[in-house]
C-alpha cells in the first residue's frame, strides 16, 4: 500500500504545481508545474538544499518529475502527485 500522507512542506510544493481548485480539472491538465523559485517563494523559510530535499522525496514517491535541466529546474506533478495534494488538502479541510 502506498503511503500518501503528506508533510506540510512537501503538500506546499504540490500545491503550488497546481493550475485549478478541483481534482477533476486537474488531472486534465497535462502540463501542471512548479520551479524551485516558485518553491522558495512558498517557502521562505527554506533554503534551495531543503526544498531540494523535499523535492527528492516527491520524486521518489512518483508525485513530481525529475527536474528538466533544460527549463530551468522545473518539475511537473504526476497524477499519483495530484490525488496525494488532493487527498491531503480534503482531509485538512
Amino acid at each position: 500500500m502506498k503511503n500518501n500522507k503528506l508533510t506540510e512542506i512537501e503538500a506546499t510544493i504540490l500545491r503550488t504545481c497546481l493550475n485549478y481548485n478541483d481534482r477533476e480539472s486537474q488531472l486534465d491538465d497535462n502540463f501542471s508545474n512548479g520551479g524551485i523559485e516558485e518553491f522558495e517563494a512558498a517557502l521562505p523559510d527554506l533554503n534551495r538544499n531543503q526544498i531540494g530535499a523535499h523535492m527528492t522525496n516527491l520524486i521518489k514517491r512518483g508525485y513530481i518529475t525529475e527536474p528538466d535541466p533544460e527549463s530551468r529546474g522545473i518539475v511537473w506533478i504526476s497524477e499519483d502527485g495530484v490525488n496525494a495534494i488532493f487527498d491531503h488538502l480534503e482531509a485538512n479541510a
